[in-house]
């Protein structure tokens, strides 16, 4: 299937999205490569930054700078004035289609970094109020301080402002389980820890590495939350750059609810990532329906033809009774002419008399306009 179908989907339902978790910009002040080139000609602008995920082929990033929201506003500007050339004709050079979740990696009082995703209508103000309410100490795009609140209560202000929390890269430094050298045990307080995991409002973690221990004796209701992937890009280069790990979440739109479904789903569900394979989630079958038209039936498409529209893959009807779940399927009967197979029930069953009774009427007029 090629770019262009990829990045518009023609199909209804679900699909999957190329999610990058954990990304920063030059207002995280420990990007050393940006930070060198401030105020010269090669300064890393919201343009450039936002074409190098575009090429990265990216379709949705998390914009997760150290205790900052600077640039989230000036993205959404930059990104908007692009998408308005494209609109005319006349698309940035690598231009794509690109949703932007508005974020923050906080440094929380207990020695983790804490990732909150929100919404894409949110803004740096909402970033801001963030920080405010968890009572940030330190240099805002810095890590030189913490959180006056507990972990805990990070999480709840988190949550209270409509974000959903993720510890960032949870094994490794700075990380929520992470553990001792040759252990298994805890590098953090285990309580502290403990705490924080047994939330059920925690639906997911940034892990890198698939082979290292989870720390012991952490106690959950349920599974450990579904585990993500971000690049935790620092700059354009190297294995950190953009596009270099991410996670493929199923939605049908790229919002913060489609996300949040889709974590609760977890991995090998509707979460898939980076570091798990080849794989390919816009090849379709061979042969597969698009749609079906419903021209003449007794109550259906009298008048205007009524139109479903299918998806490659799982498509199910939903709805009460009379609704027309059942003309639906027994059109597909006619259309395909399985109606054979309902024979092997008897003619006095009921999924046989229902077809004959819809059936007849069709065939009937069907032999009169002949």
């Amino acid at each position: 299937m090629n770019s262009d179908t990829q990045r518009n989907w023609p199909f209804p339902g679900s699909r999957w999205w190329k999610f990058d978790f954990h990304t920063h910009t030059p207002a995280s002040l420990d990007t050393a490569p940006w930070q060198r080139v401030k105020d010269t000609e090669k300064e890393v602008s919201p343009e450039k930054w936002l074409l190098e995920n575009m090429y990265a082929g990216i379709d949705c990033v998390a914009v997760t700078d150290h205790n900052t929201g600077d640039w989230i506003d000036k993205l959404k500007t930059a990104y908007n004035d692009m998408k308005r050339q494209a609109e005319i004709g006349t698309p940035p050079d690598g231009f794509r289609k690109l949703t932007l979740f508005p974020g923050v990696e906080i440094s929380v009082n207990a020695g983790f970094h804490l990732l909150a995703i929100f919404d894409p209508s949110a803004s740096t103000q909402t970033i801001g109020n963030l920080l405010a309410s968890v009572g940030y100490d330190g240099t805002h795009g810095d890590c030189d301080g913490v959180t006056t609140e507990s972990p805990v209560n990070v999480m709840g202000k988190v949550l209270e402002a409509g974000g959903i929390p993720i510890p960032a890269h949870a094994d490794q430094e700075k990380g929520l389980l992470r553990v001792k050298p040759g252990t298994r045990q805890c590098a953090m307080d285990s309580k502290t820890v403990e705490q924080v995991i047994a939330s059920e409002e925690l639906l997911a973690v940034e892990w890198l590495d698939t082979t290292l221990p989870l720390p012991g004796g952490i106690k959950r209701k349920e599974e450990l939350p579904t585990r993500v992937l971000g690049s935790d890009c620092h700059s354009f280069q190297g294995d950190r750059a953009p596009g270099s790990r991410y996670t493929w979440i199923k939605m049908a739109k790229p919002t913060l609810e489609g996300l949040r479904l889709a974590l609760l789903d977890g991995n090998g569900i509707s979460v898939r990532r980076s570091d798990e394979g080849e794989f390919e989630p816009f090849q379709t079958p061979t042969n597969f329906m698009e749609s079906v038209e419903v021209k003449t039936a007794r109550y259906m498409g009298n008048g205007e033809p009524e139109r479903l529209e299918f998806s490659p893959f799982y498509n199910a009807l939903i709805g009460g009774r009379g609704s027309g779940k059942s003309t639906i399927v027994h059109a597909l009967r006619l259309v395909y002419r399985r109606d054979s197979e309902l024979r092997r029930l008897g003619e006095m069953a009921e999924p046989k008399r229902q077809f004959d009774s819809f059936s007849k009427p069709q065939l009937a007029a069907k032999e009169r306009e002949h």
